[in-house]
């Protein structure tokens, strides 16, 4: 299992931590969410906040109205690195692989200077919103958005069972649309 998915689900809804979610992808909907064990708390959109469209800057009004003083955890999206490395070997990648490495860095640093205690996975953040707020105490979990520029997977397939997501199946580029299917 990810090490992430094991930090982050000793602290799933009913295990007694208040969590503060950033969702900042730089492109489009920048987003804050607050779950704890009585369940989802507070989530907006930037957008709503700011009245621009799909609003991709840094969700400041959104978090400056939630704030983190209260918070256990503070956790955003990460950048896979090695992951991102080994999906992009190709050398005609090259240059979108350094343009995508310095501005995932520059990002993760200006996360943890507003509080960010915790990355964790992309497709691991849209599973856990999926699953458990869902309700089920099992389920199979699909997360696809092309989530390439932060990890080297645009599909996963996950298991969720009581308080664990595990992942079961990653799609890469080289794996090709239609490998979900076979």
């Amino acid at each position: 299992m990810d090490s992430y998915c094991q930090r982050w689900c000793a602290g799933a809804p009913g295990a007694g931590l208040r969590i503060v979610g950033l969702g900042h992808h730089v492109l489009h909907d920048a987003n804050v969410g607050v779950v704890s064990p009585a369940g989802v708390e507070f989530a907006v959109s930037e957008e709503r906040l700011s009245r621009h469209k799909q609003d991709g800057r840094f969700p400041r009004l959104a978090l400056d109205f939630v704030g983190t003083q209260d918070a256990d955890v503070v956790v955003a999206p990460y950048f896979d690195a090695q992951g991102f490395e080994a999906a992009h070997r190709d050398p005609a990648l090259r240059p979108r692989r350094d343009r995508f490495r310095e501005t995932q860095r520059i990002r993760e640093q200006a996360l943890r200077d507003v509080g960010v205690t915790e990355f964790v996975g992309h497709h691991f953040s849209h599973a856990a919103g999926a699953y458990y707020t869902g309700g089920f105490s099992e389920a199979l979990v699909v997360t696809y958005d092309a989530g390439i520029d932060c990890e080297p997977w645009f599909a996963t397939v996950w298991r969720g069972m009581g308080a664990t997501l595990t992942p079961l199946r990653r799609l890469t580029l080289h794996d090709g649309a239609t490998a979900a299917l076979r």
